[in-house]
């Protein structure tokens, strides 16, 4: 008898979490509603809401168990440079794509191909049930868990003849086309389903009645039919600089509607990617406030630029800011000629037909609406007496932020904001759940019992809870990327010990980047090619 696991999403941390399993030698089976791994990285131009200007906010409010996954738009690249962006014991140059090395921001299709490499060479793809929706989660009396799933037809675009070739090499074999229910019984389950599907979407009054394409910016595809055109975008995170300046290059005129100021952080300085230097061990070594004068000095010059445009100053503790990814670094350009220009007013209500009233009383009339304002957690398959405390908040109250602290088996892999690498995060998550619920069933521990007393989980979430409450309260969900990753990294034993490496891996480990790789160093499971690897940089 080995222990199942259930992992829920094919995309990065659920394939992480599968292969984390899979190492501690617990029987895997992986749930993906497409038919190919990636997740939100998958782009594809169907359903282009341009076309349907009703349909996306409309369907989903009404039917959101039938929403789509896939947020990736043409011109979509990672936040974190290709470094970061990886997981800790397959770095991206191992795809074979040679375009991946050229790249500092990898591309949506560059990391799907980076997804199916490391899915192959771990032997992952082998325990993925491809077009198998999950629609229920249930909890059974002896802790256990039923999954219920759907199998769906896969309806797919025939590919370009330049591209059949290509796909026939990377995309994995289709399952059969059924439509039938089946279910099955788990002892574990890693919830894997991403933050970014379910859009947030605020109801402004009349929003219906606009007469032009309005959708959020999860249905955003490319910039065709936006070309040229005169529209406004509603918020300054990421995805609204990154579809502005996808418009701007189209010819488009674009008003931003901001509510709070941000901090602008660009992604890279000249030719070196902003992550590299301030999650680095150099970084780390530094006191407090010297840490966040380096941290906020990377973004001055361009926080600047856009409060001179009409942006709101961001808060000046940087605890309480906002922070978006710049990746365009000619963007003040759209914003000195006016291409793009910044509304320092919130949307009042749509009064009809192209207009749009804001809440200083100004009406103006736009071709078309994006609704960039985030997502919130979703998880239809669950019961309302299985979702995790807090959701009203916009937090999950879980243990560590992985563990249902009701239901121990219930793990929520990646569920967390961070400034880095959210696949690292979540691939160290299943790490250690994995080692814990292993470590259990050897010891003839009760798996719902493998984390320890139900009062130990429950005060550290409450403990938590205060904390967030008191230092971040706009931010519930985010973890310092370097401080979550060693607390992690310390229970598994796989922080690096320098002492056990030559020179070259010693500086790497005085004053470089905190890489996924460097958790390969030591520690169960290790990655004898990690010391290489980071030399190599």
């Amino acid at each position: 008898w080995m222990v199942r696991v259930a992992v829920l999403g094919a995309g990065p941390c659920g394939l992480a979490a599968a292969k984390c399993a899979l190492d501690e030698g617990l029987q895997v089976t992986v749930f993906e509603a497409e038919d190919d791994v990636g997740g939100v990285w998958r782009y594809r131009e169907t359903d282009q809401p341009v076309r349907r200007p009703r349909f996306p906010l409309a369907e989903y409010h009404a039917h959101p168990q039938h929403h789509s996954h896939n947020s990736a738009y043409r011109s979509l690249t990672t936040n974190s440079s290709r470094w970061m962006s990886t997981l800790s014991d397959f770095p991206l140059t191992q795809t074979g794509d040679n375009s991946t090395k050229l790249e500092l921001f990898p591309s949506h299709s560059a990391i799907v191909s980076y997804l199916r490499a490391y899915a192959a060479h771990f032997g992952v793809m082998s325990h993925i049930k491809f077009n198998s929706k999950v629609t229920r989660v249930e909890k059974q009396p002896d802790h256990k868990w039923r999954i219920h799933w759907q199998r769906q037809s896969t309806e797919q675009p025939q590919p370009q003849p330049q591209q059949q070739q290509q796909q026939q090499q990377q995309q994995p074999q289709q399952q059969p086309q059924q439509d039938d229910a089946c279910s099955a019984e788990f002892d574990v389950v890693y919830v894997c389903t991403g933050m970014f599907w379910a859009p947030s979407t605020p109801l402004f009054p009349g929003l219906l009645q606009f007469e032009g394409p309005i959708f959020h910016s999860h249905y955003y595809r490319n910039s065709d039919e936006l070309a040229n055109k005169k529209v406004l975008i509603v918020g300054i995170g990421n995805s609204a600089l990154d579809l502005s300046s996808d418009l701007a290059k189209a010819g488009a005129k674009i008003t931003l509607s901001v509510r709070n100021g941000s901090v602008i952080m660009p992604a890279r300085r000249e030719d070196k990617p902003v992550d590299l230097i301030v999650l680095s061990f150099h970084f780390k070594s530094l006191p407090h406030k010297e840490r966040q004068k380096l941290w906020l000095g990377q973004a001055t010059d361009y926080t600047r630029i856009f409060v001179e445009h009409g942006m709101p100053f961001p808060p000046r503790n940087p605890d309480h800011a906002h922070y978006s990814i710049l990746k365009d670094l000619d963007y003040p350009k759209y914003l000195e000629t006016g291409q793009v220009r910044i509304l320092p007013h919130t949307i009042s209500h749509f009064p009809g037909g192209n207009d749009v009233t804001f809440n200083n009383g100004a009406t103006e009339r736009f071709d078309a609406v994006i609704i960039c304002t985030g997502y919130q957690y979703s998880f239809p398959f669950l019961s309302d007496t299985e979702l995790p405390k807090g959701m009203l908040q916009n937090r999950l109250d879980l243990y560590r932020r992985i563990v249902h602290p009701d239901s121990p088996t219930l793990c929520f892999i990646g569920q967390v904001d961070t400034i880095g690498s959210l696949w690292a995060v979540g691939e160290m998550q299943a790490r250690w759940t994995s080692k814990v619920f292993a470590q259990a069933d050897k010891d003839g521990v009760p798996l719902h019992d493998a984390f320890g007393p139900a009062k130990s989980l429950s005060d550290e979430i409450e403990s938590h809870t205060k904390r967030v409450e008191k230092l971040q309260a706009k931010f519930p969900m985010l973890v310092n990327y370097m401080t979550y990753m060693d607390s992690l990294a310390h229970i598994i034993g796989c922080m690096p010990e320098a002492s056990n490496h030559p020179a070259d891996v010693q500086e790497q480990l005085r004053k470089g980047p905190i890489l996924p790789v460097v958790y390969r160093l030591d520690g169960p499971h290790k990655w004898t090619g990690s010391g290489k690897y980071l030399a190599s940089l």
